[in-house]
């Protein structure tokens, strides 16, 4: 017998932190598919894409904020933000329920949205450019991933506009 904690096999049922539980009864030689059965029906939750696609423009000195797909809004149970891919990338921000721990350079510019796990981002440098991954893990337990692209620009300055011609 086994048990497992996917609800009606969907990722809502994850999200929302369901306790609905599907018993499966097969023999020993069913088993490899039950594996593809688990990762499947836990698949559809982890590592999940949550980003809307990008790339998302802002401008030195002005902010942006990375959205998530998030909809609608659910408890998080961390949520943290790199600026990169990988988990050696620096770190941003993570925010926890005890607090949160800032990346070189982002105290006081980053803050994260509890509910959706927004990344708004202040003050904005060109070093700020880069692809920006993030990793949540809901109250439930799924975990949610995605990343976007960030470009940052110098903000146009000096601009005159002339008319050609004048209409009489």
């Amino acid at each position: 017998l086994f048990r497992l904690p996917v609800g009606q096999l969907d990722c809502d049922s994850l999200l929302k932190g369901s306790d609905a539980a599907i018993r499966v009864r097969m023999p020993t030689r069913c088993r490899g598919s039950l594996v593809f059965l688990l990762l499947t029906a836990t698949g559809c939750c982890a590592l999940q894409l949550v980003l809307p696609p990008g790339p998302v423009n802002g401008t030195v000195g002005g902010s942006v904020r990375l959205n998530t797909a998030v909809n609608p809004p659910t408890p998080l149970l961390t949520v943290t933000w790199r600026n990169g891919t990988s988990d050696a990338s620096p770190l941003v921000i993570t925010s926890a329920p005890g607090g949160s721990t800032y990346g070189d350079g982002y105290k006081g510019r980053v803050s994260v949205d509890r509910s959706t796990g927004a990344l708004q981002i202040t003050q904005l440098t060109l070093g700020d450019t880069g692809t920006y991954g993030v990793n949540i893990i809901t109250n439930a337990g799924a975990t949610l991933t995605g990343q976007v692209e960030l470009r940052v620009y110098n903000p146009p300055s000096n601009v005159s506009v002339r008319a050609n011609q004048t209409d009489p």
